[in-house]
């Protein structure tokens, strides 16, 4: 359920055209229609935390450790796997805001702001990075679970490396957006 009550998300397994897990995004507001088809073979999802978007975790490998984030509007309808969504040439495509990636995390202070995690495929460690507007890498070999934004205004996160050679906490300060 979005924050603002206005939409719902949910997965869907399907058979048709052979197995997928959908997600799929239906408004609450007014009169509620269908629920639309926003994108197949989705591997979690979440809205963002002031209710504009909604991400997703898709084209998944490794197992589903190394994914694309993608987003759409959670107002508007979002565009139906294979095609605009009832053949509107005005509904918005995904955007996607990251490649391979393992996890994300809203900022709770700023929905604007994601922490994000890529798995690495030499160690259990993670490759950690941030989106805000644009994609900034943080560090190498963290600690899975360790990534902490700090306050009062999330501009810095900290984090436990767990390379032999850099061993210990780190503090980082994120660029302005």
């Amino acid at each position: 359920l979005a924050p603002d009550g206005r939409a719902i998300a949910y997965l869907r397994h399907t058979t048709q055209g052979g197995y997928s897990v959908d997600l799929e995004l239906a408004s609450l507001e007014g009169e509620p229609g269908p629920a639309r088809t926003v994108a197949r073979g989705v591997f979690g999802f979440a809205f963002s935390p002031d209710g504009r978007w909604l991400l997703y975790r898709t084209r998944c490998t490794r197992q589903a450790e190394a994914c694309d984030l993608e987003r759409v509007p959670a107002a508007a309808p979002p565009q139906a796997a294979g095609g605009a969504a009832g053949g509107d040439a005005a509904v918005p495509a995904p955007e996607l805001l990251a490649q391979g990636m393992k996890s994300f995390e809203f900022d709770p202070r700023n929905a604007g702001r994601l922490l994000l995690t890529w798995q690495r495929t030499d160690s259990t460690a993670l490759d950690a990075g941030v989106w805000q507007g644009r994609l900034v890498a943080l560090d190498q070999g963290v600690l899975p679970g360790s990534l902490r934004l700090l306050g009062p205004d999330s501009r810095r996160v900290a984090y436990a490396v767990v390379q032999p050679r850099r061993a210990g906490v780190r503090v980082a300060v994120l660029p302005a957006p």
